[in-house]
């Protein structure tokens, strides 16, 4: 008995995890040979000329030289949940990078900035994040135009990722589970990206 556990022993160590590493490393692999197409560079942003909750404008040129987590969200109630998932993206990648994130919201007729900062818990006070607001009939024209969002993406919470040269490489459909996964996925190797 205690010869075949021996044997059996040897066998896990010589053959089962090496067997074990190299599957995660293929599917690792492959993951990330996903991701890269994924993120090709797709196209230029547009000029734009905005401003952030506190009145300072915001431009494309507030965005060169940086990677940018781009969130447009429109004014309905899933906003708090969107804005907790960006923290929590931003909070997974952290330790590794330094995630920017521009979120431009909807508000509603009657609605302040100061109401919407406290409402959806964004973090103003970070200089890792621009916030602005506009009127809600707006956002996603405004949006559509800047970030030459697909048909697939237009007027609903997207998250677009925009290289330091000013090019988007993808975008994520906030309210699709599947897009949020891929958002996971892939936001670690756009961070990574060689410049």
């Amino acid at each position: 008995m205690y010869q075949k556990f021996k044997l059996l022993l040897i066998f896990i160590i010589l053959i089962g995890l090496p067997a074990f590493a190299w599957y995660f490393l293929e599917s690792g692999t492959a993951m990330r040979k996903e991701a890269m197409e994924a993120l090709k560079p797709k196209i230029g942003i547009s000029h734009f000329q905005n401003v952030e909750w506190n009145d300072t404008p915001v431009t494309e040129d507030s965005l060169k030289g940086k990677r940018w987590m781009v969130a447009v969200l429109g004014a309905d109630s899933a906003n708090r949940e969107h804005v907790q998932t960006l923290l929590k993206l931003n909070k997974q990648s952290e330790v590794e990078f330094t995630l920017r994130t521009f979120v431009l919201a909807g508000m509603n007729s009657g609605e302040t900035a100061e109401y919407l900062n406290a409402n959806l818990s964004v973090p103003v006070n970070d200089p890792k994040w621009l916030v602005s607001y506009m009127a809600a009939e707006h956002v996603f024209p405004f949006t559509e135009q800047i970030f030459s969002t697909p048909a697939d993406y237009q007027k609903q919470s997207i998250v677009v990722l925009l290289d330091d040269k000013q090019q988007i490489r993808n975008y994520y459909k906030l309210s699709d589970p599947d897009d949020l996964k891929n958002l996971v996925r892939h936001l670690p190797v756009f961070l990574s990206l060689k410049k």
